[in-house]
């Protein structure tokens, strides 16, 4: 069994002193082996998009905390090795921060912990335009 991701990218845009809202795309992959042959038994891709609000609880000039609820899509695409016929579906993807915090002015790095489609904790460098 292996896993890549999520990889992520996302824009948030401050609507107001204390609420951004934004967008997060990610792409996901897993895949399992047969334990007895190893040949690949199947695989999945995850492509997601989830619209996010976030409530910013603490803002300095370095230093922002915040927590955040994203509920979007995702499209599942799997592949089966043994012929069979490859599936795509769509199913809802939610993400709930519950703490967020970003560092940095300009150019910093955040960290939020959570649960949901884009996992437990994430991590990462941002830029502020």
């Amino acid at each position: 069994m292996s896993s890549a991701g999520p990889v992520m990218l996302g824009y948030n845009y401050g609507a107001g002193k204390r609420i951004s809202v934004g967008v997060t795309g990610s792409y996901t992959t897993f895949s399992a082996r047969f334990k007895e042959s190893g040949d690949l038994d199947f695989s999945n891709r995850y492509f997601t998009l989830i619209p996010r609000v976030d409530y910013h609880w603490a803002k300095r000039d370095n230093v922002d905390v915040y927590s955040g609820l994203g509920f979007g899509a995702s499209l599942l695409h799997t592949h089966y090795n043994e012929g069979r016929t490859n599936a795509q579906s769509i199913g809802a993807a939610i993400q709930v921060n519950c703490v967020g915090i970003r560092v940095g002015k300009k150019v910093g790095g955040f960290l939020e912990m959570g649960f949901g489609f884009n996992g437990l904790v994430n991590g990462g460098i941002n830029t502020r335009f």
